[in-house]
């Protein structure tokens, strides 16, 4: 079965709110909680787009032991956004529901994982087709967020040596 996703001009509205919600950023304030029993994830009040695909990756881990699966997603920044977990479990066999609520959402999925290859891997190989519009901002960010030239970043072009390696004396 192939789904095609139609990113909306509401995609525009879901960017601005991950811009807005990710300038403040804090050192803790990224990643999330896991209960115990790794059925609720608290985001932190971190945006859907940020948390989304650890979400989507809790649900496939969970899948592969049990064929139904319930998982909340608490204090998220507009889980309307976390609608693209149902297509991508649906390119792997496993219907999703979703259950809204103010700064939450449940999932219920059921099924069996088809397909080893991950769900993201269709978009890796195959690429996706994007406006223009919504392309250009995610680019021009991440761009700017690259750019920045620090001793971590001259590190990764291979222009200096590693700063870790010196701090440890590591020879």
């Amino acid at each position: 079965m192939d789904v095609v996703v139609i990113l909306k001009e509401d995609a525009l509205t879901g960017l601005a709110e991950l811009a807005e919600s990710s300038s403040p950023l804090h050192p803790g304030g990224l990643g999330v909680e896991v209960s115990s029993d790794g059925r609720r994830i608290d985001a932190r009040h971190q945006h859907a787009l940020v948390v989304g695909a650890i979400v989507g990756n809790a649900i496939e881990s969970q899948l592969a032991d049990s064929h139904t699966v319930s998982l909340s997603v608490v204090h998220v920044a507009s889980p309307r956004f976390l609608v693209g977990i149902v297509h991508r479990l649906a390119r792997r066999g496993v219907q999703v529901r979703i259950v809204e609520g103010e700064n939450s959402a449940t999932f219920l999925a059921q099924g069996a994982i088809h397909s080893a290859q991950p769900s993201s891997h269709g978009d890796l190989v195959e690429g996706i087709t994007a406006a223009p519009s919504l392309w250009w901002p995610i680019y021009n960010a991440s761009t700017r967020a690259l750019s920045d030239v620090t001793e971590i970043s001259r590190f990764h072009t291979g222009n200096t040596p590693s700063p870790t390696a010196r701090r440890l004396a590591i020879k």
